[in-house]
């Protein structure tokens, strides 16, 4: 393969077809001057796309920067970088035996990064010329933001890499599609799914945020207890009558806590880890890089018959000897329910041919097969109530959950701990899961549900109008602002590679009647 800049640059022959489509499209838009997403499923490599843009950065002389959101990740991203040849230090107050700000390639904590370079100025901004972003899903802070601000300003590439590409309208102007979740399976890559879970769940019973996910952290935690549909154990031992190792995510911290506790009472060795401990053997631990590293090695020789979950095990972390993920908790967001179930997907000589799924929670009746390909290129573009409404929206005839009704004042409402006309809070409950009868049945893995047909607009046309509106009206009108009065008016987002739309990311906040033409697409 070539490149634009001088000379040949030609990518590894390790690379499987779809990673090396996903590096090729992506040097060919960073050429451009172009900030993309790269997509790839969980499980896929990405960071084995994201070493082979480095080595492309390293080959033209380049510097590069790769920001990850788990302190979890930073050692063995570092491994991976190193092993490949590259000259690497890493930028986090846990890795501090790692630190080499002279390295020409940084893997840095974004949490680290905020404090050091943005608070109190100990760093300086790292020299590179290309910046990859790791689960940049995740990554959408204030402090990310005046990051990547700056970089383009210096003028660096910035690549965005996630599995979940949703409402990435003000963070990426193009997405790359490296490939199908079927050619990634064809590579073994990556594994089938066999899901199995309730026929019909009762979710009249489950309380969700306003954002759609089922939060239950910080001053939003929702004192009601936790119905499931099966009664994990019992499911556990006919699904997984060997103890295969498995990953278990529940509704929260104090109910990880109490099914370690459960499995433990029928000689079930389990361990809970969230973002600051661990929990095992009747004790918690601070988790530090030594336990982590002692942990994972007791799950991967069977020690530990699985690890229990929150949040702190969705991202990011993969466990190819895993065989078995329990969702012992409704998933309310798309994002979350993808990653989830992708933490056992990625496909290893010790992991069987399919991943078994036992899903209590009906995520997969809520947000379909894990299996299946979604319009990425789409829901990019589109908030994250629109793409966790997508399967409810387009696959299930329009149905969604009930709604909740007070039980002070019966007043029908949208969930939250505080009704909005009798001001009374839900009581508080001894945290544990409450499990309610129900079957667990096998799911169509390869079933994917027809789509309806919708008509689409000529989004062209009615940005068109927009657009000679906003310039003829001479307002003081920004481009993200119209950008946004588009999404106000028609319920999405356009494709930002319309015509008359800026060429450059910095003109997207500059009044419309005063960028010139040339300046736009």
């Amino acid at each position: 393969m070539t490149t634009t800049l001088a000379g040949p640059y030609v990518m590894a022959t390790d690379l499987w077809a779809p990673q090396a489509n996903g590096v090729r499209k992506t040097i060919e838009l960073l050429n451009r001057r172009r900030q993309p997403i790269l997509y790839g499923p969980t499980g896929c490599g990405k960071t084995r796309m994201a070493t082979e843009l480095m080595l492309w950065a390293n080959h033209y002389g380049m510097n590069g920067v790769f920001y990850v959101n788990r302190n979890l990740l930073l050692g063995q991203t570092r491994d991976r970088f190193e092993a490949s040849g590259l000259s690497v230090g890493v930028r986090s107050a846990i890795y501090s035996d790692m630190l080499d700000l002279d390295a020409p390639f940084q893997v840095v904590s974004a949490q680290t990064e905020a404090k050091r370079v943005w608070d109190t100025g100990v760093w300086p901004l790292h020299d590179a010329q290309l910046v990859v972003i790791d689960e940049g899903h995740l990554q959408r802070t204030k402090s990310m933001r005046k990051t990547i601000d700056e970089y383009a300003r210096r003028g660096a590439m910035i690549v965005l890499l996630t599995a979940t590409p949703v409402d990435m309208v003000s963070w990426a102007n193009e997405i790359v599609i490296s490939g199908s979740m079927q050619e990634y399976r064809d590579c073994k890559a990556i594994v089938m799914a066999n899901c199995k879970g309730v026929e019909v769940p009762d979710l009249s019973k489950i309380k969700r945020s306003v954002t759609g996910e089922y939060i239950m952290d910080g001053r939003k935690r929702k004192m009601y207890q936790q119905h499931i549909a099966g009664n994990v154990i019992a499911n556990w031992k006919r699904f997984n009558p060997y103890a295969a190792p498995a990953m278990g995510y529940a509704p929260g911290k104090p109910e990880s806590i109490y099914m370690v506790d459960k499995f433990a009472a029928i000689g079930s060795r389990w361990a809970h880890v969230d973002a600051n401990d661990a929990y095992f053997d009747g004790k918690r631990y601070k988790l530090t890089r030594q336990l982590w590293t002692e942990i994972s090695e007791q799950y991967k020789d069977n020690r530990f018959h699985g690890i229990w979950s929150r949040f702190k095990l969705r991202e990011g972390v993969d466990f190819p000897t895993t065989h078995h993920v329990i969702l012992a908790t409704p998933i309310g967001s798309l994002q979350s329910y993808i990653q989830t179930v992708g933490r056992g997907l990625r496909w290893s000589k010790e992991t069987p041919e399919e991943v078994l799924v036992t899903d209590h929670g009906g995520n997969y009746l809520n947000h379909g097969s894990p299996n299946a390909d979604r319009p990425w290129d789409v829901l990019a573009w589109q908030s994250q109530a629109v793409a966790s409404n997508y399967h409810r929206e387009q696959m299930l005839d329009g149905k969604k959950p009930e709604s909740i009704v007070c039980p002070t004042c019966l007043t029908e409402r949208p969930s939250g701990i505080v009704c909005p006309k009798c001001k009374t809070h839900a009581a508080a409950y001894s945290r544990q899961v409450r499990e309610e009868d129900g079957q667990l049945v096998t799911y169509d893995r390869r079933l994917v549900p027809k789509r309806k047909t919708v008509k689409k607009p000529d989004t062209q046309k009615l940005w068109n109008q927009l657009y000679f509106g906003y310039v003829g009206k001479k307002n003081n009108q920004s481009f993200s602002q119209m950008y946004n009065y588009f999404y106000h008016i028609h319920r999405y987002h356009p494709p930002r590679n319309l015509q008359y739309m800026p060429l450059s990311t910095f003109h997207w906040s500059s009044h419309v009647h005063t960028v010139d033409r040339h300046d736009l697409r």
